[in-house]
């Protein structure tokens, strides 16, 4: 499963790597928080994972030395991060409002497409 930095994984090696977390028993994934997270998230969900954010080695903190990010790092991969499965809140919002603007186009298309038929069925009468 090789994959070079620069390249986006495809869906295929995304499953490739949750299937081999999956069977190798894999708990935590660790990361750098300067990396984009959004995937690492999902497959941390998807796995039941957590997250080690290791910090990198060259920081804008100039008061902190090599001994300090060294701690640092322990101490995150001592007590990862649980990521907490809380899409379904935003989700089922999402799918209500979807519903309730979907029920709004469906009355009123319903109103008058209803409208208009009458209207045509009087004319029919009249002639």
């Amino acid at each position: 499963m090789d994959l070079l930095p620069f390249n986006e994984p495809s869906a295929i090696h995304i499953q490739q790597i949750i299937d081999a977390m999956i069977e190798e028993n894999v708990s935590t994934i660790v990361t750098q928080p300067q990396i984009e997270d959004r995937l690492i998230i999902q497959i941390a969900r998807d796995t039941n994972s957590k997250l080690a954010k290791l910090s990198p080695l060259l920081r804008d903190n100039i008061g902190d030395n090599y001994i300090d990010l060294i701690r640092d790092d322990i101490e995150a991969l001592l007590n990862p991060e649980d990521i907490a499965d809380n899409q379904w809140i935003g989700t089922s919002i999402a799918i209500g409002g979807c519903f309730i603007a979907l029920s709004i186009i469906l009355l009123i298309y319903l109103r008058f497409h209803k409208t208009g038929f009458s209207t045509r069925k009087r004319k029919l009468q009249i002639k």
